[in-house]
């Protein structure tokens, strides 16, 4: 055998399937965090603005809930939301923010003459999906 060159070996292949699950972000960013209306007389309107950035890849859909209110019902009952011209309970409170698009919405308050006195908690939580649209 002497002097035989060897075989080179033959190719070999080997392969790694590729797969990805591309998803949308949905994420907003409301600021600020904590509105503190003060002290208010009974019978007085209030107002504070937050604004909402819709931070993620897709156009969305917001709505808001109440959760955790100290006096149930105070701010369920006295509590609106404007955007723009446009003023909306917490119940039919909606709207649409495109990607990178920000909103101011006003919180306004309406403290009705009867009210219990004392403090009132609550938040208010706004929550974001992706539009059908």
């Amino acid at each position: 055998m002497a002097g035989v060159m060897p075989a080179l070996a033959e190719e070999h292949e080997t392969s790694v399937d590729l797969t990805v699950d591309v998803v949308s972000l949905i994420r907003i960013n409301v600021s600020p965090s904590l509105i503190v209306f003060g002290q208010v007389l009974q019978g007085d309107f209030v107002f504070e603005q937050v604004e909402i950035t819709n931070e993620g890849t897709v156009k969305i859909d917001l709505s808001v809930s109440l959760t955790v209110e100290t006096t149930p019902g105070f701010y369920a009952e006295n509590l609106e939301l404007a955007v723009g011209l446009d003023t909306y309970t917490v119940d039919n409170f909606g709207m649409t923010l495109l990607d990178d698009e920000e909103a101011t919405v006003v919180l306004g308050l309406n403290v009705p003459i009867d009210a219990p006195t004392g403090l009132h908690e609550g938040t208010l939580v706004f929550w974001a999906e992706e539009s059908p649209t």
